[in-house]
This record gives C-alpha cells, structure tokens and sequence, in this order.
C-alpha cells in the first residue's frame, strides 16, 4: 500500500478542491432539473392549448352542423 505524506496546507487545498467539485456537481444537477423542469412546464401548457383547440374545433363543428340542418329545413320549406 503506497502511503501519500501531506502537510496540513496541502490537505486544507484537496478538502476545499472537493468542496468546489461538489458544489459544481449540485450546480449542475439543480441546472438540469430546472432545465428538464422547463421542458415539462412547457409541455404541460402545449397539451392545455391542443385541448383548447380539440374544444374550439368541437364547437365549430357544432355550429357548422347546425348551420346545415337550418339549410336543409329551410330547402324543404
């Protein structure tokens, strides 16, 4: 087993070495959640505008069917 023989300072340097590395992983974690967090948020309000639309295009439907049935009764008047 090869032991390492570090001074005090050289240990302080690799512990807030480590300290920087875990702070940057965090960083970065955090900034993919937010950024996934994003993309869903997003998502979540692409699906609230094609139910919106499903809903409009339902009630133009509606309305256009109507529209042929008034046609058709007033033809056979």
């Amino acid at each position: 087993m090869i032991q390492y023989f570090i001074n005090k300072r050289e240990k302080k340097m690799i512990i807030k070495r480590r300290l920087e590395l875990s702070d940057i992983l965090r960083f970065v974690k955090n900034s993919n959640q937010i950024a996934l967090g994003r993309i869903h948020h997003d998502h979540f309000h692409d699906v609230e505008k094609i139910n919106s639309l499903n809903d409009f295009i339902d009630i133009k439907n509606k309305e256009c069917d109507d529209l042929l049935m008034i046609l058709i009764n007033l033809q056979k008047i």
